[in-house]
Formats: C-alpha cells, structure tokens, sequence
C-alpha cells in the first residue's frame, strides 16, 4: 500500500478510525487493487501505528463488504462489471427520494450554498479542471442530501456513491458532460428553490442515468457474452 500513509487527517481522530479512513480510501480509490492481500503487519508499518486498530479497522471494512476472508487471510473484495451496474441503479432510486425530500426541507442558506458551488463548477469547466469539477459536483449533490433530514438514506447514499466511485477507478471510466451538466444542475436547483419535489426528483434521475447510462454502456462491452446475455433476461 505505498503511498497511502503519506495521506493525513485533518482533526482529531482515532487510530483506528485513521486506518480505517486511509485503507477505505485506498480500495476506493483502487490503489488497493480487487483480490490484493491486506497484511496486519505491513499495513500497521505503513502507518505508523499498532496491528491492533489495523486489525478493528479491517473489520470494519469486512463488515461493509470492502474486504473479504478468504481463507489464508484478508483480502480486498473483487468487484464485477454487473455489481457496479447494479449499484448505479440503486443509487438512482436512493438520491432520487433523497432530492425530493430536500426540497420540502432546504432552507435559503441551503440555496445560496448551492449556488455558490454551482458558479465554482461553471468555473471549473471554463478552466476544464475536470478534477476540481468532479469534487463540487459532489459536494453539490452531498449539499442537497444533507436537507433530507433522514440520517439512514444519507448513509446509504454516501455508501453507494464511495462504491461506485471505487468502480470508476477499478473500470477506468471517466465520461464528461459538463455543460450538459451544469444546466440540468441549475434545473434541479430552480424545482428546489420552489419546492417542487416531484420535478426535482424527476430532473435528478434523469441527469444521473444520462451519466449512468454511459458508463453502463461503457461496461456492458467488458461483460462475457454468457453475463451479457443473463443481463439483458
């Protein structure tokens, strides 16, 4: 895992929960590769601290399904093309529920936050800083899951969207759209600046699956044809 202990927090945390930050976002990253094994000793090394808030650590990450055992030790969970597909569509219905909780609940603070990462977007895309683009885009979307005000769905979202980040890494699909983008954000703002639930809840779904739809297709040419064919039934 070289590299990653060069990765630092900001405030305080625990060891453990500093193992835990720092290997999670290794494997989402995919700098810890699917199938890699994952050694107590080596990772405390790389880190600078004991095995035992490595070891809680990993547990942690092997209860969400980021690290496996598979026998003779732990390893970093594989990830198929069909899995990453599947956790687009959940994501759609989870953000979508979300978005239209948030505008019966999102405040003109709110608003004037998003408007705020809406014109450092616009400026990015004029720079064509796509990295600095694809970081207030989801601050943007965090934003607005924050004003759903249910604990479990922004979990669960934030959950699915590390997930399929950690796809995007390991399958290397990186589609941009930006301008497109940036005025279905701007709809999706007005609908909640109106309390408009249901409209912000249909803009949203159909800006993401615009964007799921590609990596879909991106993917689904990786599949085997018997995958494929199993798809599609």
């Amino acid at each position: 895992m070289t590299g990653l202990s060069k990765v630092m927090s900001t405030g305080f945390k625990t060891k453990q929960d500093y193992a835990y930050d720092i290997i999670r976002e290794g494997i989402v990253t995919g700098e810890l590769e699917p199938d890699e094994r994952l050694i107590i000793s080596s990772l405390a090394a790389d880190l600078g601290i004991s095995e035992i808030p490595v070891r809680e650590a990993l547990k942690r990450l092997q209860s969400e399904g980021l690290i496996i055992n598979n026998g003779p030790g732990l390893f970093v969970a594989p990830v198929s093309v069909q899995e990453f597909i599947d956790l687009l569509g959940v994501r759609l219905e989870l953000e979508g529920m979300a978005v239209r909780r948030a505008a019966e609940n999102i405040d003109e603070c709110g608003l004037k936050d998003a408007e705020k990462l809406m014109a450092c977007m616009e400026e990015a895309n004029r720079q064509k800083d796509w990295a600095t683009y694809s970081k207030l885009d989801k601050e943007l979307h965090s934003l607005i899951h924050s004003y759903c005000r249910v604990d479990v769905l922004i979990k669960a979202i934030n959950d699915a969207w590390s997930l399929s980040e950690r796809g995007r890494a390991i399958f290397r699909i990186m589609p941009w759209r930006a301008e497109t983008s940036i005025k279905e954000h701007r709809e999706i703002l007005a609908a909640l600046r109106d309390r408009q639930g249901a409209v912000a809840e249909k803009l949203l779904i159909s800006h993401k699956k615009q964007a799921f739809d590609l990596f879909t297709e991106t993917l689904t040419a990786q599949l085997p044809p018997a995958e494929e064919a199993s798809r599609q039934a």
